[in-house]
């Protein structure tokens, strides 16, 4: 499988992006009455406060209970979207990507921000997944799954991408979708992503970028020879 994914360095910067300083500002009054809605928020802002220490099984464990106890709370589609955070930075993969998947069609539309941000960190948890598969496998049937983690990766980037044309971290997308395509040895889409990062203003990862794309360059000249 050509090209490993290196992505351990960079599991932390796309974290610290994307983590939700949750408030209970937003939701409204909470009412003297213990209801179970007011109930949910108590444990939210209890995983919040561990999340944002950087406590992120505990905060993990936080989210689990208000989505098993409260699941009609409004908080859902929030919870699982930091749910999945948590458990990336946990490496975590195959349950990040399960809560992040979920949180997708649970989070409010007007959430435009988080929506996307689960998008990013489901394609991350998924070339994860291909990576750390690849790793370690010894079988063709271990291949094929690698590979089929690494293809669902740039597509769920590719949704975001489409999907959230205007979305600041897109550039992290493009990177992440060019490693994956680079893993899959799709060279000349993995040249794209890398190129369409390069026209983005925000560039989080600009010379691994130039370096990355280089380095496709490069290995696209040797086959044509």
């Amino acid at each position: 499988m050509a090209n490993c994914l290196q992505l351990d360095k960079r599991i932390l910067l796309l974290v610290i992006s994307a983590l939700a300083f949750f408030s209970l500002a937003g939701f409204g009054e909470l009412h003297a009455q213990e209801t179970d809605e007011v109930k949910a928020n108590a444990v939210a802002q209890t995983a919040v406060n561990a999340q944002n220490a950087g406590e992120f099984p505990l905060a993990a464990l936080q989210w689990e209970k208000l989505i098993t106890e409260y699941p009609n709370s409004s908080l859902i589609g929030l919870a699982q979207h930091n749910l999945g955070v948590c458990y990336v930075q946990s490496n975590e993969f195959k349950k990040a990507a399960d809560a992040l998947k979920k949180s997708l069609s649970s989070l409010p539309k007007n959430e435009t921000t988080k929506l996307a941000r689960s998008y990013l960190f489901l394609g991350f948890a998924q070339a994860r997944l291909g990576k750390d598969i690849g790793d370690s496998a010894t079988t063709e049937a271990e291949q094929e799954e690698s590979r089929k983690w690494f293809t669902t990766a740039t597509q769920t980037l590719e949704q975001l991408q489409t999907r959230f044309p205007n979305f600041e971290e897109l550039d992290q997308a493009c990177f992440f979708q060019g490693e994956s395509y680079e893993s899959l040895g799709r060279l000349d889409k993995a040249a794209e992503s890398y190129t369409r990062m390069m026209k983005l203003p925000n560039q989080a990862f600009k010379f691994d970028g130039i370096l990355a794309l280089g380095n496709v360059y490069e290995q696209l000249d040797q086959l044509e020879i």
